[in-house]
C-alpha cells in the first residue's frame, strides 16, 4: 500500500493542492525530497565534484518564502569544504510533508531572494559565490513556483556588488538593493535597482553612503534597515498570515528543521526535518541515513 500512496503524495506536492496539516508532533524521519535528476556540467569547478564523491555535500538552505499554509519554498545552496557546488530551490505543496527541487541548479551559485506577486508570478535572484560574489541572475515564475526560467542578468557597478533584498510591488515594478563594501566612499555604497518591465531590465536610480562609508558603518545600515524586512529570510509569512521558518541551530547541528504557525495556532509546529549532510553520486543528490 505504501508503494501506491507516495506517487500521489507527491503529485499533490507538485500541484500545490495538499490538505491542509493538524497539528502534530516532530515527524520521526526526514522529509521526502525529490532532487534534480538531470545533468550538471561543473565547468570551471569540476574539480569540486571529487570531493561531493568523496565527502558528501552539506545543505545551506537557511532562506524560506511562503505563500501560504500548504506552499513554501526553501532556497539556498549545496557545498563542499572547498566552496558552493551549485544552488538549490526545494517547494512543498502539502505544508511540508514532502518537497520537490523545482529550479534547475545553477553551479557554483547560492539562491538568495524569492518573491511572489499575485496569480503565482514570482521571481528568484541567483548569485555566483565561488570565491566572492559574482554573476546576479533573475529567474521568472508563473505558476506559483512550479517552473521556473532565466529571465535577466542584474547589472552590477562591481564585481563584488550583492544583493540584500528585491521586491516587486506589482507583476512590473520592482527594486532590487545592491550593497558594495570593499572599497571606499563614495563607491562603498548601497545602491537602489529599478524595474518597470518585470525585471527584464534594471537601473540604478538611487543610491546611499551610510556613515563614513566603511564596511562596519554598511553592515550597521544593513541590520538597521532589514529588520522585519524580506531581508529576514530565515522566516516568512503567506498570503493566508501562516507563519514559516528555518532553523538549523549551529554549525555542529545535523538537520535542519522547518517550522509552520498557522493563524489559529499559538505555538509553532515542527512540520519537516531535513539532514544537513547529503551523498551526492554520479552528479545526484541523495539522503543516505536515517535521523538520529
Amino acid at each position: 500500500m505504501r508503494k501506491s500512496i507516495v506517487p500521489l503524495q507527491l503529485l499533490l506536492c507538485l500541484l500545490g493542492c495538499g490538505s491542509p496539516l493538524a497539528i502534530a508532533s516532530q515527524p520521526k524521519s526526514w522529509a521526502p525530497i525529490q532532487f534534480f535528476k538531470g545533468q550538471i556540467d561543473l565547468g570551471g569547478i569540476q574539480w569540486m565534484e571529487s570531493q561531493a564523491d568523496e565527502r558528501g555535500v552539506t545543505a545551506g538552505l537557511h532562506r524560506i518564502s511562503a505563500l501560504s499554509k500548504n506552499v513554501a519554498f526553501l532556497l539556498g545552496d549545496i557545498n563542499v569544504s572547498g566552496g558552493t557546488l551549485r544552488s538549490i530551490l526545494l517547494r512543498t505543496g502539502d505544508g511540508g510533508k514532502h518537497w520537490v527541487e523545482v529550479m534547475n541548479p545553477v553551479v557554483g551559485s547560492s539562491l538568495q531572494q524569492v518573491t511572489f506577486v499575485d496569480r503565482g508570478e514570482g521571481w528568484a535572484l541567483v548569485m555566483w559565490t565561488v570565491e566572492g560574489p559574482g554573476l546576479v541572475t533573475l529567474y521568472h515564475t508563473t505558476d506559483y513556483g512550479l517552473t521556473w526560467c532565466q529571465w535577466s542578468e542584474i547589472p552590477k557597478w562591481a564585481w563584488y556588488g550583492r544583493p540584500i533584498t528585491m521586491q516587486f510591488t506589482d507583476n512590473r515594478h520592482g527594486q532590487i538593493d545592491m550593497v558594495y563594501d570593499m572599497d571606499l566612499p563614495p563607491n562603498n555604497r548601497i545602491a537602489h535597482l529599478t524595474t518597470a518591465d518585470g525585471g527584464l531590465t534594471w537601473k540604478e536610480t538611487s543610491s546611499f553612503v551610510p556613515g563614513n562609508g566603511s564596511q562596519e558603518a554598511i553592515a550597521t545600515a544593513i541590520t538597521t534597515s532589514c529588520e522585519g524586512s524580506t531581508s529576514d529570510t530565515s522566516t516568512s509569512t503567506g498570503s493566508d498570515k501562516s507563519q514559516w521558518k528555518t532553523s538549523d541551530g549551529s554549525y555542529e547541528t545535523t538537520q535542519i528543521t522547518i517550522s509552520r504557525r498557522l493563524i489559529t495556532e499559538n505555538n509553532w509546529t515542527v512540520v519537516s526535518i531535513i539532514p544537513k549532510s547529503l551523498k551526492y553520486s554520479v552528479g545526484h543528490l541523495q539522503i543516505s541515513s536515517l535521523p538520529k
